[in-house]
């Protein structure tokens, strides 16, 4: 393990940075994933944010030099320490990891050619899979520039672990996570950084994200919602776009989705909100007529599961509302 009072001159291609709080049932897992990656010129900085478990033990536990660790005297929290994380990173491009999550071997070779190439990219990420409880599940984000530029409006286009940033664009416009948009601090950083260049996800899975109970998106959820709903409207204002032209652009994306509860759930407040819009409310109620005669004549099922019964009352709402 490399000592970090006593840094090389030499400074790595990537640093990679990765919090660690409590993170002894999957870390080792998470470190391994970033030690075998077929890009091998980076430095890998863990921080310590005060566990109480046997997370610095496992880290400890490594030799290779590429580790740098630091450990808080008490817990900073997420956002503190990803900062104090940038700060300490020395390469050219900042690789995000999470202690509970896995980078494919060859995540970190395919973002540096990809910004290597491009130098209007100010961050990349990529696909990835959530993973827990034995299932993995693919996630559906988009991938191109102009996509992305227009689906931040609607929710995330990145996982955190699978992106890897320029560090001087963070340097030069003094960007940095942000303590009170903690839960969507990373949402936030995303949205600020399309002030500044382009961003990508690679149309690849290369990451797989953990979800389990102890998970930020869980046991904060309402918080997370909230707060994503100002980094939304925030952004909106920052691209100048109104809500109107969101339904209306929303809803051509959305028409090919298969029908899920989900899916009925997104688009009940949208008709609700489109109603007040007379300009868009003919082509919207159209569009979701078209797309709700595609449900399964699951009136025919006799013993319906509850979730196709929930489906059937989110239609009949909609149905009212469409009249």
């Amino acid at each position: 393990m490399g000592k970090t009072n006593a840094m090389s001159q030499i400074k790595p291609i990537i640093s990679v940075l990765m919090p660690a709080y409590n993170a002894a049932a999957y870390i080792r897992e998470a470190i391994d994933s970033i030690l075998t990656q077929t890009f091998t010129d980076f430095e890998f900085v863990i921080i310590n944010d005060g566990s109480t478990d046997t997370t610095e033990e496992i880290i400890l536990s490594y030799s290779d030099e590429r580790i740098k660790y630091y450990a808080n005297e008490s817990n900073m929290g997420i956002v503190k320490t990803l900062n104090r994380g940038i700060d300490l990173c020395r390469g050219k491009y900042i690789a995000r990891m999470d202690a509970d999550d896995v980078s494919l071997p060859n995540r970190l070779e395919k973002q540096v050619h990809r910004l290597e190439a491009n130098p209007q990219i100010v961050a990349c990420g990529t696909l990835y899979a959530i993973y827990g409880d034995q299932r993995q599940t693919p996630v559906d984000v988009a991938t191109d520039v102009q996509d992305i530029r227009y689906d931040m409006a609607i929710y995330c286009q990145f996982a955190h672990s699978t992106m890897m940033i320029r560090k001087d664009i963070l340097e030069q416009y003094k960007l940095r996570y942000r303590e009170e948009y903690k839960c969507a601090e990373d949402y936030k950083l995303w949205t600020e950084l399309l002030q500044y260049g382009d961003m990508i996800n690679i149309p690849e899975v290369l990451g797989y994200i953990r979800q389990c109970e102890e998970g930020i998106s869980i046991s904060n959820a309402d918080k997370q919602k909230n707060l994503s709903d100002i980094v939304r409207k925030d952004y909106l204002n920052q691209l100048g776009v109104s809500t109107q032209v969101l339904l209306s652009d929303l809803l051509n994306k959305t028409i090919s989705v298969d029908v899920t509860r989900e899916t009925l759930r997104a688009y009940y407040p949208l008709v609700l909100q489109a109603k007040s819009h007379n300009w868009l409310y003919k082509n919207f109620k159209t569009a979701l007529k078209k797309h709700l005669r595609h449900l399964p004549l699951i009136n025919k099922i006799k013993d319906m599961s509850c979730e196709w019964k929930e489906i059937l009352n989110y239609k009949d709402k909609l149905a009212i509302l469409l009249k």
